[in-house]
């Protein structure tokens, strides 16, 4: 398996930042790259900015806990067996969110560069998430 995880500190409670991204129906408000996103029966369905969709199973999911897994059957974008997770956690007086995946690459000499586009989604989207929580927390 090929395994990739990014993190980000945020200025905010582990509250604050699940109640942005705590529905994996929410990914849309937050990710720059997903332009629309909704849950049913236990799937994600996301369009991406750009053109594209894919169907995400949702495998896990705690509010308490703070984390979701969704999972992605199949061969899809060159991967096979995409698993991923996100999370919050406390960090001081803050948050930090790891968001971490494996997969396996249909072709294994395409893994690095699936690595590094996976890595640069998450951190777009982590980024984006400090952002949108950092900019609520200032107004509160």
């Amino acid at each position: 398996m090929t395994r990739v995880r990014e993190e980000i500190a945020i200025a905010a409670p582990p509250a604050s930042v699940w109640s942005v991204m705590g529905s994996p129906a929410s990914l849309a408000q937050w990710h720059p790259g997903i332009d629309s996103s909704s849950e049913s029966n236990g799937s994600r369905r996301c369009t991406m900015v750009g053109g594209g969709e894919v169907t995400e199973l949702i495998v896990e999911h705690s509010d308490e806990d703070r984390y979701y897994v969704y999972a992605v059957e199949g061969n899809q974008f060159g991967m096979v067996d995409y698993q991923s997770r996100i999370q919050v956690e406390g960090a001081g007086e803050g948050s930090r969110v790891v968001w971490s995946g494996e997969f396996e690459a249909a072709r294994p000499n395409t893994a690095g560069r699936l690595v590094e586009a996976i890595a640069s989604s998450y951190r777009a989207g982590l980024e984006s998430l400090r952002d949108k929580v950092e900019s609520a927390t200032r107004s509160n």
